[in-house]
């Protein structure tokens, strides 16, 4: 759903002096950095790490962080959006190859390029962790665009938010008619995913589930942060290639590479006009 420069993974940007209580990188700062930053962190239950799904350099920091946690024995479980719930690798073996582990978690090499997240997903499961698909499945978005209770499960406030974020994120080229039913996709796919980490914590409450995600998801307002309990210590990360968000949406921004400008909404009107 989001696309356009991730317009909807965060609202607005503001100056260095702004994020106080964020780590702040600069492009020269490899993975090792940030997997040290968050080392310092502490002990949390859940670790949320938010990408631009178009920054490459964004999936090589999941994959580090996955590797570390997991070398570790830290890591209770890698939780997913880039995977439906009710998929995971359990029973799988760590010498497991990467063809069996993608049909366990009904992976979709279209929609999600294995080639970028395959290393982070293989990281844990060659060390025997668990990986989960935490997103809601597509045969369920049809019912939860019908049913207007999704609207009650965020205040006024966050929905009028995602709604523009989900309006912006498709370039205005929507009718107004179907933003509602969009917003309530994006936030029953929040509740989904918070329903799947907690169920990964549970596993083992005593290490970390970590979570991949776009960078929305992981706003902790109204992101999957703001379902998922508050007896939970969680970390939120936001890994950005794009400028800095408000440093009260997540607790770590890490600044990596800019990336080339994309005409998404070029892509999105042809695409639109094909249907």
């Amino acid at each position: 759903m989001w696309n356009r420069r991730q317009l909807l993974q965060g609202a607005c940007s503001v100056s260095l002096g702004a994020l106080q209580g964020c780590a702040l990188s600069s492009p020269k700062f490899q993975s090792s950095g940030l997997v040290q930053h968050l080392r310092g962190v502490g002990a949390v239950d859940v670790l949320l790490l938010g990408e631009q799904h178009d920054a490459t350099e964004h999936q090589a920091l999941h994959q580090a962080v996955v590797q570390a946690w997991s070398l570790a024995q830290n890591l209770s479980a890698l939780v997913l959006e880039m995977a439906d719930a009710g998929h995971d690798t359990r029973g799988l073996s760590p010498q497991a190859s990467p063809a069996q582990v993608q049909a366990r978690l009904a992976w979709s090499d279209s929609a999600w390029p294995w080639a970028a997240y395959g290393p982070a997903v293989m990281a844990a499961v060659t060390q025997g962790v668990v990986v989960m698909g935490g997103n809601l499945p597509r045969t369920r978005h049809r019912d939860v665009m019908r049913d207007a209770a999704w609207d009650a499960r965020v205040s006024p406030e966050v929905r009028l938010s995602l709604e523009t974020a989900v309006r912006e994120g498709h370039c205005n080229l929507l009718p107004a008619s179907q933003w509602p039913a969009m917003t309530r996709i994006q936030i029953a796919r929040d509740v989904r995913m918070a329903d799947s980490i907690v169920r990964a914590h549970q596993q083992n409450p005593s290490r970390t589930v970590i979570f991949l995600c776009g960078l929305q998801h992981a706003h902790k307002q109204q992101g999957v942060p703001a379902h998922l309990p508050t007896s939970l210590r969680c970390h939120s990360v936001r890994l950005t290639a794009d400028g800095y968000d408000a440093s009260q949406a997540y607790d770590t921004v890490w600044r990596t590479t800019p990336t080339p400008e994309k005409d998404h909404c070029a892509a999105l009107q042809k695409q639109l006009q094909k249907r």
